[in-house]
C-alpha cells in the first residue's frame, strides 16, 4: 500500500440535477475480497445507485442521487469498512482535476508502493537466507540447533515478523475489526503460528512431551520469515504487473480522440468527444480515429484494428459494420451511430 496521501483525485460529474457520479482513489485493497467487501459497503449506503471498484487501479466509481446521500456518507463507508480515501478532505474530493494531473497523481502513489514494497522484501530477505540456512542445516552447521542456535534464529525471525511482516498483522487486525478475513489473515496466521510455537520451545522447553529426557522441540523460525519473504516478493511483481498494465491501459486510451464531428440535421460540428451519446452521428474522415464504438451508417474504408486484434491487416467497413473506439480509419470517409460511450 503507498504510504502517501493522494489529493485531489476526485471528479464531481453531475449527469443531471440529482444525480451525481464521483471516482474515489482508495488505500488498503489487496484482494478480490477487499473489492466486494467495498462494494457491499457502498451499495448499502442510502442513496447510492451503483459502486463499481477496481483493484487494479485502485479506484471506486460510484454513482449516488444527492438528494439521498453525500459524500461525507460514501468515504465514512468506505472507511467503515476498513479501507482508506486517499483524499484529505471532502472539499478536496469534490474539487474536479484533469486527467493529466489525476494519472500522474496516482503514477507517484504507485512507485511510492512500490518502493516500499522492495525495501520490505530486501529487508525479510536479508534477514530470512541466515534463518533458513539454520533452520534447514539439521545439525551439519555446528551449534546451529544448540541454544546459541536457537536464539540466534528468534532474534532473526523476530525481527522480520515485526518489521516487514508488520503490515499484514496490521492489516488483518483491520479486517478482524470489522468482521472480515482476507489473505493478510491467512499470513498472519500462518506466521503467528510458527513464530508463537517456536518462540515458546526456545524460551520455555520444559512445558512440551520427553523435555525431561533431553529432547529439543523443533522450532518452525525459518517458516515463518520464508512465508513472508515469498508474500512479499508476489506483491513486488503484482504492483510491477499493475504498473505495466496501467501503462497500456493509459495508452489505449490516449488514442482516443479529444473531437468528434457530431451531425446534427446535415450540418457538422465538432464537439468534445467525452460528450458524445448513444445515438449520435458523427463523421470520421481517412486518418482520424474513431471516437467511440458505434455503427456504419454510411460510407465505406478500411480500419485499422491492430490496436484491438494485434492484426496488421486493415478491416473493411461498410453500412452495418461495427467499429470501434480508438481504431484508425484510413481510406473512406465513414458515417458513425455511436452505441457506447466511455
Amino acid at each position: 500500500m503507498s504510504t502517501t496521501t493522494i489529493p485531489t483525485l476526485i471528479q464531481n460529474n453531475s449527469a443531471d440535477g440529482d444525480i451525481c457520479e464521483i471516482d474515489l482513489p482508495i488505500e488498503g485493497m489487496t484482494c478480490a475480497a477487499c473489492v466486494r467487501r467495498i462494494e457491499r459497503a457502498l451499495l448499502a449506503t442510502e442513496g447510492v445507485r451503483e459502486a463499481k471498484v477496481n483493484l487494479v487501479t485502485r479506484n471506486a466509481k460510484v454513482t449516488f442521487g444527492k438528494a439521498a446521500s453525500s459524500v461525507e456518507a460514501i468515504v465514512g463507508a468506505i472507511e467503515d469498512a476498513g479501507y482508506e480515501v486517499a483524499a484529505k478532505n471532502v472539499a478536496q474530493i469534490e474539487t474536479p482535476i484533469s486527467l493529466t494531473e489525476r494519472n500522474r497523481a496516482a503514477e507517484e502513489s504507485l512507485d511510492d508502493e512500490q518502493r516500499v514494497l522492495r525495501r520490505d522484501f530486501l529487508m525479510a530477505l536479508v534477514l530470512s537466507v541466515p534463518l533458513l540456512v539454520l533452520g534447514m542445516s539439521h545439525g551439519r552447521i555446528p551449534g546451529a540447533d544448540g541454544t546459541v542456535g536457537r536464539f540466534v534464529q528468534l532474534a532473526l525471525a523476530t525481527a522480520v515478523i515485526l518489521g516487514p511482516g508488520r503490515r499484514f498483522f496490521r492489516l488483518s487486525w483491520s479486517a478482524l475489526r470489522h468482521r472480515a478475513a482476507d489473505m493478510n489473515t491467512l499470513v498472519s496466521l500462518g506466521t503467528a503460528a510458527a513464530w508463537v510455537y517456536s518462540a515458546v520451545a526456545v524460551l520455555a522447553p520444559g512445558l512440551f512431551p520427553h523435555a525431561a529426557h533431553g529432547v529439543r522441540p523443533h522450532v518452525y523460525f525459518e517458516a515463518a520469515g520464508a512465508i513472508v519473504t515469498f508474500v512479499l516478493l508476489g506483491k513486488v511483481l503484482e504492483t510491477r504487473a499493475r504498473k505495466r498494465l496501467t501503462d497500456a491501459v493509459r495508452g489505449l486510451v490516449a488514442l482516443q480522440p479529444k473531437t468528434a464531428r457530431r451531425l446534427r440535421d446535415d450540418v457538422e460540428e465538432e464537439i468534445p468527444a467525452a460528450n458524445l451519446v448513444p445515438g449520435d452521428l458523427v463523421r470520421v474522415r481517412p486518418g482520424e480515429r474513431l471516437p467511440s464504438d458505434g455503427e456504419v451508417l454510411g460510407g465505406a474504408s478500411a480500419v485499422d484494428e491492430s490496436m484491438l486484434t494485434g492484426e496488421s491487416l486493415p478491416v473493411d467497413k461498410s453500412a452495418g459494420s461495427p467499429v470501434f473506439g480508438g481504431t484508425l480509419n484510413q481510406s473512406g470517409q465513414l458515417t458513425v451511430r455511436i452505441t457506447k460511450t466511455g
